[in-house]
Parts: structure tokens; C-alpha cells; sequence
């Protein structure tokens, strides 16, 4: 009676510790783009609204495998996940039954963002785009790729501008690319502005356009994508999503505090030493992603693109 009275007790505490558990949900590897950003959320979770949120990273599949872990949970204020332009956007105009949709979320974005540049090895000689499109038409060049968005921006740049000997070369990780366009094992790739900005200013790489609207300030001499691709214009995204049917109350609670963390002095001061730009969120996010999936699925019939069974 009296271990049976213990496992009782035992019971009851370990639900009610995993009730209390707060995770925040990062769907890439440790050390990328994303789980900076998201540990940098998670300090100021901390410090700021003194909640305690555990750091998971959920990686695998784009995005996928993480996003799909937190759209099965039973919606609650415990579970937050970083949103970003891949999972939430970009993967819905990639990949077919990804079991989850944006609509099925709550979100803060954008919260911060970064353009996409292409980026080539040191080893091509290659020092603007005229010379990009001349080698790509005339010689065989190796584009590395490393999520749904470089693919994509890969093959749009293959169809519009007719390079059909430029080869993508899937990766695991961005910094499995990078390390192959320093070593000079591929030629090229797209990546963001902030994962490869500091390898273009150390020589190890080389920028050589932006898809950003205007010319870049921290990239003044580099050109815009859009000088040789039709809208162009092309950026990554960051912010933070709830369950739609999670608790209003906590749910409000939360999102005004991320909506509030744009004008903290040290939060800004984190985000702009990793290279990305800081916005106000929209005050609709979800239409601000259904926009961007419109933008993007709108080419990807337009050229033809298949989607990738997963």
C-alpha cells in the first residue's frame, strides 16, 4: 500500500513537471541561421518575460521533420517554433503532402530577414553576372544547394535565363556548401546574405549578386539579381509561430512581447552583428506568407517547376 501510495505521488509529479516544460522549437541543426536567431528569442524569453522555454532542435527533411512535430502537438502556450521563409513558405511551393500548413499557425513575422546573394568559388575566376551566364551557357558549372529556397532560386535562374549546363549539387547544410565553394569542389550557390557575407569579405568567396531591391549597403559594389531576373527580388525570413488553437490569452500574451522585442536596444544590436535586418511585424502575417507563396508558386508554373514528393 505504501509503494503503491509513492508511485501515486511519483506519477502525479513527473505529469505535472512535463506539463510545465516550455519548448522552443528550432527546425534546422544546431549553430545554423536559425538556431542563432533562436537562441537569441530564448535569451530574451528569459531575461525579458522570465519565461523558461528549452531549446529543441527538431532538424531534417527542409524543415519539415521539426515543423510537422509541433503541428501534431496538442496546442498549448508551452510550444513555440521558429518560422522562416523555408518551412513555412517556400517548402509548401517545393515539396507536395507536407501534413501541415501555415494556416494551421499563428505567427510574428517578419520578425527579421536577410537577402539571398549568389555566391562563387574563388577557383571560377568569375567576378559579376555577365560572366556567371557566359561560363554557365558555354562550360559545365556546380551549383550547390542546401534548402527548398536555394533550389528553388537555382532552378528559376536555370530556366529563365537558359543554363542548361549549370548542375545543382544537393547539400545537407549550408556550411557544407560553404566549405565546398572554399575547397573549390563546386562553383557556385545561393545562399543568404548573412551565412556567407563574412566569407565574401575574408576572400574565401565571392559575391557577385544580391537579390535584394536596392543595392545593398553592406554589399555596395555587388549588383542586384534583378538586372538579369524578372522580380528578382528574393529574402529569407524569421520569426515565431504558436498553434492557431492554442489559448488566446497566453497566445496575445506572448505575441506581444516579440512584437515589443523590435525596439529592445540589445535584441537589435544581437540581430544586426549577424547581418540581419530587423522589422516591424506585420500586423496580418499570414497574409504577408500567402502573398510570398503566391509570388513564388506563380513562377514555379510559370517555369514549369516540379514538385518534389517527400
Amino acid at each position: 500500500m505504501k509503494n503503491l501510495f509513492f508511485s501515486i505521488l511519483l506519477f502525479i509529479s513527473v505529469n505535472i513537471n512535463a506539463a510545465e516544460i516550455k519548448e522552443i522549437v528550432s527546425p534546422f541543426p544546431p549553430g545554423g541561421a536559425t538556431s542563432v536567431f533562436t537562441r537569441i528569442v530564448q535569451q530574451h524569453l528569459m531575461d525579458d518575460l522570465g519565461s523558461s522555454y528549452i531549446l529543441i532542435h527538431k532538424p531534417g527533411a527542409d524543415g519539415i521533420i521539426g515543423t510537422r512535430y509541433v503541428a501534431n502537438k496538442h496546442a498549448d502556450s508551452n510550444t513555440l517554433i521558429t518560422a522562416g521563409a523555408g518551412p513555412f513558405m517556400t517548402n509548401l511551393v517545393m515539396y507536395n503532402d507536407l501534413k501541415y500548413n501555415y494556416l494551421d499557425f499563428d505567427f510574428v513575422l517578419p520578425m527579421a530577414s536577410s537577402p539571398y546573394v549568389l555566391v562563387v568559388s574563388n577557383k571560377t575566376k568569375i567576378q559579376n553576372l555577365e560572366e556567371f551566364i557566359k561560363a554557365a551557357q558555354n562550360g559545365k558549372l556546380n551549383c550547390g544547394t542546401s534548402f527548398s529556397g536555394a533550389a528553388f532560386l537555382t532552378k528559376y535562374l536555370i530556366k529563365e535565363l537558359k543554363l542548361n549546363n549549370l548542375e545543382i549539387i544537393p547539400f545537407k547544410g549550408s556550411m557544407e556548401v560553404i566549405t565546398n565553394l572554399m575547397g573549390g569542389n563546386i562553383d557556385c550557390s545561393f545562399d543568404t546574405m548573412q551565412a556567407i557575407i563574412d566569407f565574401h569579405k575574408e576572400g574565401k568567396v565571392r559575391i557577385i549578386a544580391v537579390a535584394s531591391k536596392e543595392k545593398h549597403p553592406k554589399l555596395p559594389g555587388v549588383q542586384l539579381l534583378k538586372e538579369v531576373l524578372p522580380n528578382g527580388v528574393f529574402s529569407t525570413w524569421y520569426g515565431m509561430a504558436m498553434l492557431k488553437k492554442s489559448p488566446d490569452s497566453e497566445k496575445g500574451k506572448l505575441f506581444s512581447f516579440f512584437q515589443n522585442l523590435q525596439q529592445n536596444s540589445r535584441y537589435r544590436e544581437q540581430l544586426t552583428a549577424l547581418n540581419l535586418e530587423i522589422h516591424v511585424p506585420e500586423k496580418d502575417a499570414q497574409k504577408f506568407i500567402e502573398t510570398e507563396y503566391n509570388r513564388y508558386e506563380a513562377i514555379r508554373r510559370q517555369l514549369k517547376i516540379d514538385k518534389i514528393d517527400n
